[in-house]
């Protein structure tokens, strides 16, 4: 992990946004003091938004707004194995 003051970092942004690109953390510093970090996506972003570019899936990646109700599923009560086992060898 580097650490880089704002002057120098909006000198050589694009040093740093591709330093970060390759998997460095940059601490961004104010007069000595962090104010911020410079973080490389995570890996599963990277895929999703090599997906988008190509064509391969759309969206902004959320949720559809009429999609917030919960389904629950209804639990059968079915025997167990152990239950079936022992039912069987009686019979």
């Amino acid at each position: 992990m580097s650490t880089v003051g704002i002057k120098d970092l909006k000198l050589h942004l694009g040093r740093y946004v591709s330093r970060a690109a390759r998997g460095e953390t940059i601490t961004v510093t104010e007069r000595g003091t962090p104010v911020a970090m410079l973080v490389p996506l995570p890996p599963e972003r990277v895929a999703i938004e090599a997906l988008k570019r190509t064509g391969r899936i759309r969206g902004q990646g959320v949720k559809p707004l009429g999609l917030q109700v919960k389904l629950r599923r209804k639990r059968r009560r079915d025997p167990d194995l152990a239950g079936a086992v022992i039912e069987g060898r009686n019979r």
